[in-house]
């Protein structure tokens, strides 16, 4: 790894995309301090990652990979509620907690009370990602976290991820390869390569760079996904016919649309076939929705009509043709695109001039401007013991937790009931960055070193 500079803001999903190899998983790893990195800097809230203690810095952060690395012992509930129980938390309470994020990620008590192995490769990850973001972490790391995932469940997850991100106002970075999962779900863009990032900022920035490393691997298809990026507001919506009873349609009206009783769009009545009703087709918001909702939507529809409906109530707002929406793509596009030449002319005529940023303060700053940040090598395997590691570790945490309930007849075991096993013995809130003594933290009675 090499020039690793990139900020990811509070409260927002910072999606680090790169083909495979590409480094966005070891970066992930560097900021768990799974990876030591030999040069450069990791900044979280303005301290150096290497003088925060490895256990609080891991307990302050959910992480989920790809693969999930559930407990295959345990059952669902049980593996969420580990989080909770390292943070001192009864059994019980934390088994609550667990139960409520089951019900959060969209899943019932009966499933949390299945082992991994009975679950569905949806099902895992949703337990996965609950357990990521038990105990309210600031940070969030998601590694490829739906890659394996069915298209449909793989749009779920990242609309579940957006729901909840929102709700919890916490700070994501999420590392995978799909540009179509990465631009679903970023509210900044870090684009990575051999190592290296070669642009980052709003995902509509990005796909304009006139970058040819980015344009390969967002792929020729990138001026029709920043349609994403441009709005319906503000289009002047059209009218048609509208019937409740297709009997009643006038054949000679041209386009009729079939609504409900509350105005809510059901169909097109087919002008050539009398009371024959024809499918509707997608829909869009023409207040918050994208030129690519509406062209999907005039393109779904059999007579070529996006239909616009009211968020909320869904009733029938007006449409659009697919020519009004292709011209208002085009209009749209050519101003982006030629902000992006412009803007890209200026970087190169001042190298100095630091670029535009988000409002927001930046939370976490991957190295410093000028400093070369590299790795040591390290080999796959030897990450994912690490990772492993980890996970035993806060597992055994959990149940030092539970020998000190069970046993209240100690002084420790009743310092660690009533203020948790972080309390005790007293500690310094940084370590030495070489030799790291959080390693040799005692735990509560019951427990392993």
């Amino acid at each position: 790894m090499t020039d690793v500079t990139f900020a990811a803001h509070q409260n927002q999903i910072t999606v680090l995309l790169g083909e495979p190899g590409s480094g966005t998983s070891t970066v992930l790893r560097m900021i768990n301090r799974l990876i030591e990195p030999a040069d450069g800097r990791i900044m979280i809230n303005g301290k150096p990652l290497r003088t925060l203690r490895r256990k609080a810095l891991r307990r302050g952060q959910g992480f989920l990979l790809r693969e999930g690395g559930l407990f295959p012992h345990r059952d669902a509930a049980e593996n969420i509620a580990m989080v909770p129980r390292v943070r001192a938390a009864g059994r019980g309470k934390a088994l609550t907690e667990a139960n409520d994020l089951l019900r959060e990620v969209g899943l019932d008590r009966a499933t949390g009370r299945l082992k991994p192995s009975r679950l569905t490769a949806a099902q895992r990850q949703r337990v996965c990602l609950a357990r990521a973001i038990a105990g309210d972490p600031s940070l969030v790391l998601l590694d490829h976290p739906f890659g394996d995932l069915d298209p449909g469940d793989r749009t779920a997850l990242q609309e579940l991820l957006r729901g909840l991100q929102a709700d919890r106002e916490f700070t994501a970075i999420v590392a995978t390869d799909d540009v179509d999962e990465a631009l679903a779900i970023a509210d900044r863009l870090v684009v990575i390569a051999d190592g290296t990032v070669i642009d980052s900022g709003p995902p509509e920035a990005v796909l304009d760079a006139q970058n040819p490393l980015v344009a390969e691997i967002v792929g020729a298809e990138r001026g029709y996904r920043a349609l994403a990026y441009a709005t319906t507001i503000g289009l002047p919506l059209q009218r048609v016919p509208v019937v409740r009873d297709p009997a009643s349609a006038d054949p000679d009206a041209g386009a009729t649309l079939l609504v409900d009783n509350d105005a809510v769009p059901l169909g097109w009545v087919d002008p050539e076939r009398s009371g024959t009703v024809l499918p509707l087709g997608d829909v869009f918001d023409p207040g918050s929705g994208s030129l690519q909702d509406a062209l999907n939507a005039a393109l779904t529809s059999p007579v070529g009509l996006a239909v616009a409906v009211t968020r909320g109530t869904g009733r029938y707002a007006g449409v659009l043709s697919a020519a009004e929406i292709v011209a208002a793509a085009v209009e749209q596009r050519t101003t982006a695109v030629r902000a992006g030449i412009e803007a890209a002319q200026d970087a190169a005529a001042n190298p100095s001039r630091p670029a535009p940023t988000s409002p927001r303060s930046p939370e976490i700053v991957l190295s410093e401007a000028d400093e070369e940040t590299t790795v040591r090598p390290v080999d796959e395997a030897d990450q994912e013991t690490a990772i492993r590691a980890a996970d035993e570790e806060a597992e055994a945490d959990a149940e030092a937790d539970d020998a000190a309930e069970t046993k209240p007849g100690t002084t420790v075991a009743r310092r660690a009931q009533a203020g948790g096993v972080d309390k005790v013995r007293p500690s310094t809130d940084q370590a030495d960055p070489e030799t790291d003594s959080d390693d040799r933290q005692p735990v509560a009675a019951g427990g392993r070193r």
